[in-house]
């Protein structure tokens, strides 16, 4: 589902009978799912570590340095939360999210580490054209909650009712979500382990 789908979703969640074909038409119900799109989307990104955020990528060095730490790194731009930051030869690094001077002045968020050539591994904040049918439902809902009382004259009991609904939705995507990924440190051995254990 794309961002229109989810918005007309959650306007039939609401019981509102008109839909939209782009957030950015001139209605009532475009410019209220617009107002509270972005929120309500890192607000359930926020809810579970989503496995289908996760990112990889290089990172780029910095021109300045901060005691206590080799390197400074400038954060991938759309960094929610930064799992690990690694590289080839030496693996996971500790590292420290920080606020330098890059320039007189001039302050910018640093990814602190004693690797050389580092990449991080992050979950990512950038809304994507599609997501999980699961997710999008549990947006859905959200996004319901939020303009339902705007949109349906301050019908506080609906919002609550909805808010029940979000719940559920949430916990089904999170759990199906944490199904679908097994961590890479399980190799092959978690199977012989289950089949002892059954033996």
């Amino acid at each position: 589902m794309g961002e229109t789908e989810v918005c007309n979703r959650a306007l039939i969640l609401c019981g509102c009978s008109r839909g939209i074909s782009s957030m950015d038409e001139k209605s009532a119900e475009a410019a209220v799912c617009k107002r509270v799109y972005l929120p309500a989307f890192r607000s359930l990104l926020a809810a579970h570590p989503w496995s289908w955020t996760v990112r990889i990528c290089t990172l780029e060095q910095m021109d300045v340095s901060v005691p206590g730490w080799k390197y400074l790194y400038t954060p991938p731009q759309d960094c929610a939360v930064l799992c690990r930051v690694f590289n080839e030869e030496a693996g996971n690094a500790p590292f420290r999210m920080l606020t330098v001077e890059a320039r007189k002045g001039v302050f910018e968020a640093a990814v602190a580490t004693d690797l050389y050539r580092a990449y991080a591994e992050f979950r990512s904040s950038a809304i994507p054209p599609f997501m999980p049918d699961l997710f999008a439902e549990a947006l859905a809902y959200r996004l319901a909650m939020e303009i339902c009382v705007s949109l349906q004259g301050g019908d506080v009991n609906m919002r609550e009712h909805l808010a029940r609904f979000y719940n559920e939705a949430v916990q089904r995507a999170a759990w199906n979500d944490a199904n679908e990924a097994v961590p890479a440190d399980m190799g092959d051995d978690w199977a012989d382990e289950y089949v002892r254990g059954r033996g």
